[in-house]
Formats: C-alpha cells, sequence, structure tokens
C-alpha cells in the first residue's frame, strides 16, 4: 500500500473569502433578496443602505437617511420592497430602492428590529427606548394605508426578533443589562420568557434551518449560539468590538453578521466540513480520510442526516459521483475510512463528504490513483508495492541459490522467493 496524505490549509481561504470584509460605515442590519442574491446593509455612519452582491461588489443603494437602524426585504402589500426603520420613522422602498412611501408612529422613539408575517400581511417593530411593539396593518388597495397601534408591552427594552409563526410568537431578546430570551404571542401580545441568558444589551438575533439562534451582544462584545432545545448556557462563538445584526441564509448556508465598529460585514458559511488531507494510493488499496480540523462548522445536521465521502470523476466532475463510504451521524466525523475504487489511474480525481440532513456539499481535495507497478529491486533496496503487484528481487532466477527473507511474511504469497506476490 502506498498512500500519500498532505495537510491543506483549506480553512484559511474559505472562511476568508467572505471578501464581505470589504469596509463599511457603521454596518449595522442585514436583509437579503433571493432574486438577485444580494444582501442589503444599513450604513450607521454612512446614512445609507448598501448592496452586497454575490460577487462581493458592493454600491450606494438607498441614500438620505437620517439614523438607519433595520432593514426588511419581503413580499409587502403594494410588491416586494424594503422597510428601513430609520429612527422613529417607518420607510419604504420597492425592490429597484426608489422611495414610496413613509410614516412615522405616535409617540416612537428608536426602532430597532422588524419582522413581517407574510400570511396575516401584519408587520411586527420593537422601540427598545420606548420598550414597546408595535403592529402595523395595511388597508385595502390601491392605497394599502398603513394602521399602527402599541400591540405589546413587554416589562423591559425589546430588541431583534425573530418571528415563528408555526409556534404563533415572536422571539425577542432584551437590550439591557441581563438580556432574556422572550416570547411573545401574536394573538393577544402576551409576552413570557423563554430562557434566561444573563448577557448584557442584546441586539442582534437570528435562526437557522435546524431552529439554532444566533445572538449579539454589546455588552458582553460576543456572538452567541443556543441550541434548539434552548438548553445550556449559550455558546460564545466569536468576540467582536460592536457586533450589530445577525442574519441567516439558508439558501446559500451563510450566516451574516456585521462588527460597526469594524466596518466590516461577515458572511462564513454555516456548515462547513470535509477532508482536510490530498489522498493517493493504488486501486483496492484501504485509506482513511480526515476532516479538516481547522474548518469551524457551526452548523447542526438533523436526525438521519448521513455523511457521504465521493469521488469524481478522472477530470474532476462530479456530475455522476462515486459513493465510496457512508457515515450516518448529527456530528462531523474524524475521519471516514473507504478503498480506493478499481478505475484507471490518474492525478484528476478530486473527493469530497456531503451532507443529507441539511443538504450540503463540503470541502474537495484532490485523490490520485496510481499505476500499479512490476518492480525490480537489488538486495538493498525498500520496496512499496501496490496490492496485486509482482515484485522480483536480484535476477530473480531461483537457481542461483540465493536466499530471500521477506518481512513482513504475511503480506506476500512466499517469504523465501525472489518472486512473490504481493
Amino acid at each position: 500500500m502506498n498512500i500519500k496524505l498532505r495537510f491543506a490549509f483549506v480553512l484559511l481561504f474559505i472562511w476568508f473569502n467572505h471578501a464581505a470584509m470589504a469596509q463599511f460605515a457603521g454596518p449595522n442590519a442585514i436583509t437579503y433578496n433571493p432574486g438577485n442574491k444580494t444582501y442589503y446593509i444599513t450604513n450607521e455612519y454612512g446614512k445609507n443602505v448598501v448592496s452586497l452582491d454575490a460577487n462581493n461588489n458592493k454600491a450606494t443603494f438607498i441614500t438620505g437617511l437620517t439614523a438607519p437602524n433595520n432593514i426588511l426585504y419581503a413580499d409587502l402589500p403594494i410588491g416586494a420592497g424594503f422597510i428601513v426603520l430609520d429612527s422613529n420613522e417607518i420607510k419604504g422602498y420597492d425592490d429597484a430602492g426608489t422611495y414610496y412611501a413613509s410614516f412615522s408612529t405616535s409617540g416612537a422613539v428608536k426602532l430597532q428590529d422588524v419582522v413581517f408575517d407574510t400570511a396575516a400581511q401584519a408587520m411586527y417593530i420593537t422601540d427598545v427606548l420606548r420598550g414597546v411593539i408595535y403592529k402595523t396593518t395595511f388597508g385595502a388597495a390601491p392605497f394599502y394605508l398603513p394602521s399602527t397601534v402599541v400591540w405589546s408591552k413587554p416589562h423591559r427594552r425589546p430588541s431583534a426578533m425573530v418571528l415563528q409563526k408555526s409556534k404563533n410568537r415572536i422571539l425577542y431578546v432584551e437590550d439591557t443589562l441581563g438580556g432574556n430570551l422572550m416570547a411573545m404571542n401574536l394573538s393577544n401580545g402576551n409576552t413570557s420568557l423563554v430562557k434566561s441568558l444573563g448577557i448584557d444589551n442584546l441586539v442582534g438575533l437570528a435562526e437557522d434551518g435546524q431552529g439554532n439562534l444566533y445572538l449579539s451582544s454589546q455588552g458582553a462584545k460576543a456572538i452567541y449560539q443556543l441550541n434548539k432545545y434552548y438548553a445550556g448556557s449559550p455558546k460564545k462563538l466569536y468576540t467582536e468590538p460592536k457586533p450589530a445584526d445577525l442574519y441567516v441564509n439558508v439558501e446559500r448556508d451563510q450566516w451574516v453578521y456585521t462588527c460597526i465598529i469594524c466596518g466590516t460585514v461577515f458572511t462564513p458559511q454555516l456548515h462547513i466540513f470535509g477532508p482536510g488531507y490530498e489522498i493517493e494510493g493504488c486501486k483496492k488499496d484501504s485509506f482513511t480520510a480526515y476532516r479538516n480540523f481547522l474548518m469551524k462548522n457551526h452548523g447542526t445536521f438533523d436526525q438521519g442526516n448521513q455523511f457521504i465521502m465521493e469521488l469524481s470523476n478522472a477530470v474532476s466532475s462530479f456530475a455522476n459521483p462515486i459513493k465510496m463510504a457512508t457515515v450516518s451521524d448529527t456530528l462531523v466525523p474524524d475521519s471516514i475510512k473507504a478503498a480506493i475504487p478499481n478505475l484507471p489511474a490518474g492525478t484528476g480525481y478530486k473527493y469530497r463528504w456531503r451532507s443529507t440532513k441539511p443538504a450540503i456539499i463540503g470541502a474537495v481535495e484532490r485523490f490520485a490513483i496510481s499505476p500499479q507497478p512490476n518492480i525490480h529491486v537489488s538486495v538493498s533496496d525498500t520496496v512499496q508495492a501496490c496490492a496485486g503487484s509482482t515484485v522480483v528481487l536480484g535476477s530473480g532466477n531461483p537457481k542461483t541459490g540465493l536466499q530471500y527473507q521477506w518481512s513482513p511474511s504475511n503480506a506476500v504469497d512466499s517469504a523465501q522467493n525472489s518472486s512473490v506476490k504481493h
């Protein structure tokens, strides 16, 4: 067996390739338009909204704002477009960024976050300084005049929200000392404690496709993950000097967060895994593919998930991949064992890991299949050969009287023969 392994520092490229690290001016909140695969970020200091496309090109999208806080892209009653919370005003724009309307709510102080219930055509907005949650409904066509009421009066400062329509509630966090995870009933506005967090000044909240929550705290200067059972303490993922909003993009398997002071928007992958080594060996050789331990995977996997190790064709195409091994697990395995398929020798193969629940394609590594040699060696040589190879010592003439000893003897068909089958 001749297996060559080389450690690959893939993550250093993958992680920092979110060149969304282009500089902004106080980036705060994020939304996403799946139609053009573009993020939109409110710029607190720049007083505008900046777009960031799939190629990490950024451009000024909306200008003339006063104190932009949050932004939402949704299928609104007048059509798909944006809602921008600008200080104590609610401003509407179409999907091209053209302004069409604004309205204010009596007594509003600082509008913090907004979610839209498409089924009910209702919008909910937190006012962090007034300490209330508003509900806005829209009138009939053609004007769709909005009507806003105070829907809930939490006892502490409501901040970021996520809509959980299936549970008829909104989850929100508190921008105060010892902030908690709270729930507001959509039917009556009643609030209840979901989990005591004890984290100061929570300003960001997002939920991934598996139900895990992501929280950002300006008091603790950190970003956390709370598992889908809301059990145990939140896990600290990163430290940031002034984190702001969070957004999880299930379509692109990214979670996005901003750092106001850094002037930075980060778009790392949520699920990131795969082999960390190249593989080279002879067909039918067994091998172990070890995972890349530098990859910081934060996503979780559902029950029944499988990790499948696949091989491309000889020109690196995965159009019809060959399944080499399967591991059933909800945690990324440390290694996967398999055998090299009986395919023509070549250096153009690639191999990868992928998961099934959710369906994520992991990192790719080089895979080379060596040709099987017939080897002639002298007495002083050390021999490494593929399974099935014939190895001949010296002249290969068994009548010379030379004595041969192969070690380990269990690897060959005859321990004392100049020509052996491995």
